[in-house]
């Protein structure tokens, strides 16, 4: 069938010498796998560059039930970005992102609450002329909620340290939990607004971003081995 909807670009790669096969979540058919042939020519009048990740596109596609392989009749951008990938400080963010994305959204049908999260998060990104620096960090413990493993935000004098395996926190600390400043840092990124932790320092957001990094790849395995990561820290550290 014959079907419009619009579509936020994963990732892409190379398949035979002019084409490309792209992941994209799209909003009526959740993520999907498109093979777009003679992108990588000269002559092609579909450009490639619009394939970047995270592109907010439309699309009309030939869906066939039942194959992990589908067809773009059209696509065309349908935000415009004004910095996300000008500015190489929100560009890095957007490739850590969409990496982190990639391993950790599976679900091929609808759902219209996680993209509309994850498209009015990338909206109000660009729209900020300058770098948010928790922003990433901040989407990502929203995001957690969607994936199904949204901590419990049990934290007081008594329960101190954060239990990253059963996402809640305890009295006793083993060797798999948070220290103490750690678990404060990841309870104040879940109970806080986005605005409210701009305060959190070069150091305390490096040290939440391994942490989240963390209790992502325990949840879901499919995000550890991160490649982008090492490029976030060459460029903020």
């Amino acid at each position: 069938m014959i079907l419009s909807t619009k579509g936020i670009i994963i990732n892409k790669i190379n398949y035979s010498e002019s084409s490309i096969i792209v992941r994209i979540f799209t909003q009526q058919l959740g993520l999907q796998s498109y093979i777009v042939n003679g992108v990588r020519k000269s002559k092609s009048k579909t450009k490639a560059a619009i394939f970047q990740p995270l592109t907010i596109v439309d699309m009309v596609v030939y869906h066939k039930e039942n194959s992990n392989l589908h067809h773009l009749k059209e696509i065309k951008i349908s935000f415009p970005y004004n910095t996300l990938h000008s500015d190489i400080r929100k560009s890095c963010v957007v490739m850590f992102l969409s990496e982190m994305i990639y391993k950790s959204i599976r679900e091929q049908e609808k759902n219209n609450e996680l993209f509309e999260y994850i498209y009015n998060s990338l909206t109000t990104f660009d729209s900020n002329d300058e770098l948010i620096p928790i922003f990433h960090i901040f989407f990502l413990s929203r995001l957690s909620r969607f994936l199904g493993f949204y901590p419990k935000l049990n934290h007081t004098q008594i329960t101190p340290f954060f239990n990253p395996i059963d996402g809640l926190y305890q009295s006793n600390k083993t060797s798999n939990m948070f220290d103490k400043d750690q678990s404060v840092l990841f309870y104040h990124l879940f109970e806080e607004t986005e605005m409210k932790l701009i305060h959190f320092s070069r150091i305390e957001r490096m040290q939440i971003l391994e942490r989240i990094v963390y209790f992502y790849g325990i949840h879901l395995h499919s995000c550890k081995d991160l490649h982008s990561l090492d490029i976030y820290k060459e460029i903020f550290e």
